[in-house]
């Protein structure tokens, strides 16, 4: 697979940018993270995989690996596989809900291993295979619904994530106001700039980014000359009819192209309207 990807890349000709966006840059992001922020993260997908059973999937995969006689070498690859994942996911630094998304397809190769081994050692052993059946649910319980996050708080805390997301039912969202707004006021072939808020926005309004920085990561931009400098001239050269921002973006003009976007918006953009929501406001400026 990694030979197709490497082949692939050489004859496309994006090899080298590949290899920038996938590591140098992503290396970097992560590394623009406080020892503060990080704790906050590590706290963050610790309690994602106490909430949704790693622990019990974890013990189920190994307690039936090992009683129904397994290969240790393919537990131990396995194991390996997914500790290193949850280690990057950890390793971002920020407590994205979307890292914890790559764990997916270890979780799914335990529990269909699992489950398998289980149906084996029911019919070989059933006495056994119920007592470990049985053991795993009790302590998997425990170890997953800890008094700092139990079941209710979590399901409070996924139906808030639910209504954070910018889907078309929440159509109150700040996010859904200035897509419609954006939608309703410009045509298919006008371009946006959404400048370090919900990338949704360009789907909601369906309307294309005005350049492939169609949202800035979190980077010194200091130690990245030629993307501060790519940026900018994209956003000159094919300027954006309407430009979103958080509003106050600007309190720190120094951080994320603030002070250079500032600059255009005085001197080439009006302002439109700030739209609000009880989590954010966003403010959409419009092309002069």
């Amino acid at each position: 697979m990694v030979a197709i990807v490497v082949i692939y890349g050489l004859l496309a000709g994006n090899l080298r940018p590949m290899f920038e966006q996938t590591f140098t840059l992503n290396l970097a992001y992560s590394r623009q993270i406080s020892p503060a922020d990080r704790a906050v993260a590590i706290k963050y997908f610790i309690h994602q995989g106490l909430t949704f059973g790693l622990p019990l999937i974890g013990l189920l995969f190994i307690a039936a690996g090992w009683l129904s006689g397994a290969s240790w070498w393919v537990i131990l690859t396995v194991l390996a596989y997914g500790g290193l994942n949850m280690l990057t996911v950890i390793l971002s630094g920020r407590p994205y809900p979307h890292y914890f998304v790559t764990m997916i397809p270890v979780l799914a190769i335990m529990v269909a291993l699992g489950l398998a081994w289980s149906v084996t050692l029911m019919r070989e052993r059933p006495s056994t295979a119920v007592a470990m059946l049985g053991t795993l649910v009790a302590v998997g319980t425990v170890v997953s619904i800890t008094p700092r996050l139990t079941l209710s708080q979590a399901t409070r805390s996924v139906r808030q994530g639910l209504y954070r997301l910018p889907i078309d039912q929440k159509t109150s969202s700040a996010q859904m106001q200035t897509a419609r707004y954006i939608k309703q006021h410009s045509t298919t072939t006008s371009k946006i700039y959404v400048h370090r808020v919900d990338a949704f926005i360009y789907l909601a309004s369906d309307r294309w980014a005005n350049s492939r920085y169609f949202t800035l990561p979190s980077l010194d931009y200091a130690k990245h000359p030629q993307i501060t400098k790519d940026f900018e001239q994209r956003l000159v050269r094919n300027a954006p009819q309407f430009i979103v921002t958080h509003r106050g973006f600007t309190t720190n003009p120094q951080t994320g192209m603030n002070q250079f976007l500032k600059q255009r918006i005085q001197t080439r953009y009006r302002l439109v309207k700030t739209f609000k929501d009880p989590f954010i406001a966003l403010t959409l400026y419009q092309k002069q």
